[in-house]
């Protein structure tokens, strides 16, 4: 019974560790897009909201690691992938 509540314990003080993690990786990005010759009398430019999100990835491994290397080729197909942004 002891045990159960030890474990029982663990869990929700781990639950409550996760779950209260702040969210300040996300940013929102308003980009403004010149519109090419418009054939109507309307020229203004068009406003387009672009989320932009920030993506950590850590692991406890060694840097000669399959798990580093694959980390640094997923940043790379990341990066062409989404051109940087």
């Amino acid at each position: 019974m002891r045990v159960f509540l030890i474990v029982l314990t663990a869990i929700i003080l781990t639950a409550g560790i996760v779950g209260c993690g702040n969210d300040e990786t996300s940013q929102k990005e308003t980009t403004e897009i010149e519109t090419p010759e418009i054939t109507d009398d309307k020229e203004s430019p068009i406003t387009v909201e672009k989320e932009q999100y920030t993506l950590r990835l850590g692991h406890i491994a060694p840097v000669e690691h399959n798990y580093h290397i694959w980390s640094e080729k997923f940043k790379e197909l990341v990066e062409e992938r989404s051109d940087g942004t």
